[in-house]
């Protein structure tokens, strides 16, 4: 991140900072939200707010995308927020998966292009996570052809409704490695949304 121009005081890595261990962020929802709402709120105005994609990819990544939606809509932000996709398993048998590919149940794709200049960097700064090396050899090659023959960065809005929803049809790829189930992933975002406020039991009423 400091490669491409942020300061090191505008990194934080709350998980740490919180004690919420690897791929237990849908327990952490509140612990995680009593921390992002009044700092989203110190910010002032904010131009847009990026986050993983709802796609059944990684549980930490789905539970980050509904935290994240879920404080955007109280504070009035939930415009302004953008979801990338980074894997999932929509139509593959595990272990195969789909690298930055955007679920056409998440909505219409706004495509970015990339300069070619850009493209490199991306492809090479791939190469600067060395404690997620297991996980990049396998997203590496999918990823750089992505940046070098795509060329160009899809970004989705997002639905509150969304949440309620199974990402795709079919075993989602986060269930394929045994790392969650769609019904316990569910149960935890609907107890923290109703938890977090009243007035989005709407929501859920009409999706139920």
């Amino acid at each position: 991140m400091k490669k491409i121009g942020i300061k090191p005081e505008q990194i934080l890595f709350q998980g740490q900072t919180l004690d919420i261990k690897d791929g237990t962020l849908a327990n952490n929802l509140k612990l995680a939200t009593d921390w992002l709402l009044p700092f989203i709120q110190s910010l002032g105005d904010i131009e847009r707010i990026y986050v993983p994609a709802w796609e059944g990819g990684h549980p930490d990544h789905d539970a980050l995308h509904a935290l994240t939606i879920v404080t955007a809509n109280y504070i009035g932000l939930l415009d302004r927020v953008r979801q990338f996709s980074l894997y999932n398993g929509f139509q593959r048998h595990h272990p195969l998966f789909r690298v930055m590919f955007p679920l056409e149940g998440n909505g219409q794709a706004e495509q970015k292009k990339i300069s070619m200049i850009n493209r490199l960097k991306f492809i090479r700064m791939c190469l600067s996570y060395p404690s997620q090396a297991k996980s990049w050899l396998g997203l590496f090659p999918f990823v750089a052809y992505t940046y070098w023959f795509g060329g160009f960065q899809s970004l989705q809005k997002v639905k509150l409704e969304r949440l309620y929803m199974r990402p795709h049809d079919g075993q989602l790829y986060y269930e394929s490695r045994g790392f969650a189930t769609w019904e316990n992933m569910q149960s935890l975002i609907k107890e923290f949304f109703l938890s977090f406020d009243d007035n989005e039991k709407s929501i859920l009423d009409k999706i139920d």
